[in-house]
């Protein structure tokens, strides 16, 4: 599992390269260890787009910083036609990797995922031959009566729920 960051810059290395620091506004060690457990993996209505993203305040610097996409193996996604369910599994899901720099936008994401039946899991994702932790929102419930979404995608919802009718 490897992450991708934002490519900060177009057109090859700026004449001043930035450091981890300057991209990430934390240190590499704090972003490798976990940052202190402040690393959310979000893949469906807390991602950019969705309504969850900005009522938490996942859209405001000085709460959150977006760090990249990714693509995580051993997961599967379904959908109740709103929210996505991801459970460990043999999919892949595509998610967003946050830095919540604000603990009450972290503390509101946990709680709101936890009374809909979320547990913040702890996962450990590589990163070219490093290793970081990250927390992902996990369905504690039975999917069984839920619709499977193959890519592992929640922006592919609308499509899997047009083919459902």
């Amino acid at each position: 599992m490897k992450i991708k960051f934002n490519e900060r810059y177009t057109g090859g290395t700026p004449p001043n390269k930035p450091t981890t620091e300057e991209l990430y506004n934390i240190s590499k060690e704090t972003f490798l260890n976990g940052a202190g457990n402040t690393i959310r993996i979000v893949y469906g209505t807390l991602r950019k787009g969705y309504g969850l993203h900005k009522s938490v305040g996942l859209d405001k610097p000085t709460n959150a910083e977006y760090l990249g996409e990714i693509t995580l193996k051993g997961f599967d996604m379904w959908t109740n036609g709103f929210f996505p369910y991801v459970k460990r599994g043999t999919g892949t899901i595509t998610a967003e990797v946050y830095n919540v720099l604000c603990d009450t936008t972290l503390d509101l994401m946990d709680s709101i995922e936890a009374g809909a039946g979320y547990t913040t899991t702890e996962i450990s994702i590589s990163e070219i031959d490093k290793v970081f932790k990250g927390s992902l929102y996990l369905y504690n419930y039975d999917c069984t009566n839920a619709i499977a979404i193959p890519s592992g995608n929640f922006k592919d919802n609308d499509k899997i729920l047009e083919v459902t009718k």
